[in-house]
């Protein structure tokens, strides 16, 4: 049994979802709400897996936060669903505008946006330690000014045990003043980007413009790295302490002041690339379409590809069935030209 309710106020959406209720809910938003309390929503059940699908009527609508602390904590057991809303944040915020805590869940679907805060911490946007499913929407313009060496993460933090999933969607113009403008993979935390964009002016102010991978990144499908910035390494993606692996996609027209403007191997990163599409410099032959070109600062850093040589690679190969064992076929090195990698070979 699923109960519906329209609700124009934040008293009325807190009453709705806050702690309430036995049974899934449709919760409709008929106008522009402040979210102007100091005790945040908890989508948190009484019975476990509990759904609550948050929506607009003649929308979308925004519910703007005005005060500090989370919009919405998502609680285990319980799945809260964005459908045609758009979640505004603060500037001066001391939290994420979403936070999704163990075995909580949260999906964003087409219509859904979670945009405008700005976090002291990390996970400007959105803060995982559950599972965050990204069919859609877009996270935007918000900015994580955590300043620890590993912390960021303006669109997305992915904690330890955090899962992500995206199949579509965009995450743009988002920043963090040290790393990951986009979105921060943390040690133990999981990224399958299976479609979407990161990009359209992510930046990081340290590494890794769209992506940073301190835990397992895989790219497949359709998806798309394209646009973002890094004042030091890693325009696109910048590899630390994980593994990032490449089995489809592009990553194209990203800049790094720095090395790496596609991708940054670090010394303890790991690169594996069974099909892909990485474009080089704008002097790289074959010459990369117009506004394609991954950028960095002269050749020899790597506008394509740069490897630490401390310890980091970047390998060729496959993989022998799903999650089987990696078979080698050679390794790669600091490229400025495009690689491009079909039918788990070598173009």
């Amino acid at each position: 049994m699923a109960v519906y309710t329209e609700v124009s106020t934040w008293a009325a959406l807190k009453n709705a979802i806050d702690e309430g209720g036995d049974y899934d809910e449709y919760v409709v938003v008929t106008g522009p709400i402040t979210a102007n309390s100091t005790t945040t929503t908890v989508a948190s059940p009484r019975n476990p897996d509990r759904t609550i699908t948050l929506s607009s009527k003649g929308g979308p609508h925004t519910v703007e936060l005005t005060v500090n602390g989370s919009l919405f904590t998502i609680n285990a057991n319980t799945e809260l669903i964005l459908k045609n809303i758009t979640l505004q944040g603060r500037t001066g915020n001391n939290a994420p505008l979403v936070r999704v805590n163990t075995n909580g869940k949260l999906v964003l679907h087409s219509g859904g946006k979670i945009t405008g805060n700005t976090t002291t911490g990390n996970g400007g946007g959105v803060y995982v330690s559950g599972i965050f499913t990204m069919s859609g929407g877009i996270i935007s313009g918000n900015t994580a000014n955590g300043t620890v060496t590993d912390a960021g993460g303006g669109g997305v933090f992915i904690d330890n045990g955090g899962i992500f999933n995206m199949s579509s969607g965009s995450i743009i113009g988002n920043t963090a003043a040290s790393n990951g403008g986009g979105v921060i993979i943390g040690v133990g935390g999981n990224f399958n980007m299976n479609g979407g964009t990161i990009g359209s002016n992510n930046e990081a102010s340290m590494h890794g413009g769209g992506v940073v991978v301190d835990g397992i990144f895989t790219m497949r499908g359709n998806a798309i790295i394209h646009g973002n910035n890094s004042t030091l390494n890693g325009g696109g993606v910048y590899v630390n302490i994980g593994t990032f692996i490449m089995e489809g996609g592009i990553i194209s027209g990203n800049t790094t002041v720095s090395n790496g403007g596609g991708v940054y191997i670090s010394n303890y990163g790991t690169f594996y690339i069974v099909a892909v599409t990485i474009y080089g410099s704008v002097t790289s032959t074959p010459k990369p379409p117009s506004g394609y070109e991954n950028t960095a600062p002269s050749s020899g850093t790597g506008p394509a590809l740069f490897i630490n040589t401390g310890g980091g690679s970047a390998q060729r190969g496959t993989f022998t069935g799903s999650g089987g064992s990696w078979v080698f076929k050679g390794s790669l090195s600091n490229t400025d030209t495009t690689i491009r990698m079909v039918n788990r070979e070598l173009q």
